[in-house]
């Protein structure tokens, strides 16, 4: 339950983790909000079954595949860290995905208001 609590705590807040480039990918940012929502709610088999599903259909989406290995290893037991590799993986390729992961849910989460047009665009 730890290990769950502390994965979805690295998603939504602490330190990031990332995506690669999905087919669809309002479906698959939407697809991983599950995921995230499942662990949050402490169903670890449900996350586990649509972050299968979710690489089922976007194989190259390496978020994902980080998420499965976590949820896998907090079966046997408790996770140091989000994206808890061996020493072999290069430390820089799962602080890239920990990154852009924090941004794809901050993005997700924090919707720009309709009605406003962006700083860079009326310049």
């Amino acid at each position: 339950m730890r290990a769950a609590l502390f994965v979805a705590a690295m998603l939504t807040g602490g330190a990031g983790s990332a995506l690669a480039a999905a087919p669809a990918p309002a479906r698959t940012e939407h697809d991983l909000s599950a995921v995230i929502d499942a662990i949050r709610s402490n169903k670890l088999d449900a996350a586990l079954q649509q972050v299968e599903q979710l690489i089922a259909k976007s194989p190259n989406f390496r978020l994902a595949h980080l998420i499965r290995g976590d949820l896998l290893l907090a079966r046997g037991r408790a996770l140091q860290t989000f994206g808890n590799v061996s020493k072999s993986v290069p430390r820089e390729k799962v602080d890239g995905l920990r990154d852009e992961a924090l941004a794809r849910l901050r993005a997700h989460r924090e919707r720009p208001v309709l009605d406003r047009v962006p700083r860079y665009v009326l310049q």
